[in-house]
């Protein structure tokens, strides 16, 4: 929804552990796209997993370091609807 808040990590979260959302939001909506990776790789470490998640929580909620894109919206290959398309 282009809005960074904790429905994110739910999302993250929900995808590996609970099979729901079926897919990430770029691409072919794996864990392991290009966009998914780019998008959602908190812990800049090249894979999507439960740190991400943690990592994104703790900047919402206790002054945790902002994503490795920075804070502003950045285009991210294989997702052409983000930052408005």
């Amino acid at each position: 929804d282009q809005n960074l808040d904790i429905s994110d990590a739910v999302c993250v979260l929900g995808f590996l552990f609970l099979g729901g959302p079926e897919r990430l939001p770029c691409g072919d909506g794996s864990v392991s796209g290009a966009g998914n990776v780019s998008l959602a790789d908190w812990q800049p470490d090249g894979k999507v997993d439960l740190s991400d998640a943690v990592g994104l929580l703790q900047f919402l909620f206790s002054g945790g370091p902002p994503h490795p894109l920075g804070s502003e919206c950045t285009g991210i290959l294989e997702c052409p609807e983000a930052c408005g398309g």
